[in-house]
């Protein structure tokens, strides 16, 4: 079932009662800190402030909560297929670990100069080993896993400018968002910047993947910007 609900910009509408609890200011504070942080990820489009969104994928409340706060109204439409809107309705479109048929959905949904954003997990991501079977590519059988299968499949649908970046460490507690095509950017990360053996172990483990091209086999959480070009 398709549900809508509109919310202002956050200059111009408060934080909901529930923020409010009653553990006191402080609480509410960090859960709206949380809620805020989960959608930093808006700073990678063009235009922070969201307008017409479509959300389709498993519900995830703190992604739904953000969304509802940043973006001018939002239209949950749940797993791909289900109760679909309008073709080229929305000025972005977010697909929570899409299989390809909800990447077609997303690209269908989106209006020209709009952009899809896809939030997926590594095949290495304890909760993506139990969902094997729910992300096949309707061509030539292939999976999405890496964030390649899924830059590859919005480049066949028709996507520009489309970018992988990495959250670290996940998208809940995300403290930095990196350009997976910047290889200056990821050498950065693995710059050893704590102290002890098991820093040193970790900046050499990362780089060691780097070089080795495996990294994109191990990053546990990664998106995907993509961008519907104005017919």
């Amino acid at each position: 079932m398709t549900t809508q609900s509109s919310a202002a910009v956050p200059t111009s509408k408060p934080f909901p009662n529930s923020l409010r609890g009653s553990n006191g200011l402080e609480a509410a504070s960090d859960t709206a800190l949380q809620i805020v942080r989960r959608i930093d990820w808006r700073f990678l489009l063009p235009d922070p402030n969201l307008g017409q969104v479509a959300h389709i994928g498993p519900a995830q409340a703190t992604l739904l909560e953000s969304l509802r706060l940043f973006s001018e109204s939002l239209t949950v439409m749940g797993m791909a297929g289900e109760d679909a809107g309008t073709t080229g309705q929305y000025d972005l479109v977010v697909a929570s670990r899409p299989s390809y048929e909800a990447l077609r959905e997303a690209a269908d949904l989106v209006r020209p100069g709009g952009f899809v954003y896809v939030e997926a997990c590594g095949p290495f991501w304890p909760g993506r080993l139990r969902r094997r079977d729910s992300c096949r590519l309707s061509f030539k059988g292939r999976r999405l896993r890496r964030p390649a299968d899924y830059v590859a499949a919005l480049q066949r649908l028709g996507l520009t400018e489309v970018q992988p970046h990495w959250h670290w460490p996940d998208f809940e507690s995300c403290t930095r968002i990196v350009p997976l095509d910047d290889q200056a950017a990821l050498r950065y990360v693995f710059v050893q910047r704590g102290r002890g053996t098991r820093a040193r172990v970790k900046a050499w483990l990362g780089r060691c993947l780097l070089w080795s091209g495996l990294l994109a086999w191990v990053v546990p959480c990664f998106s995907i910007v993509a961008h519907r070009g104005v017919e």
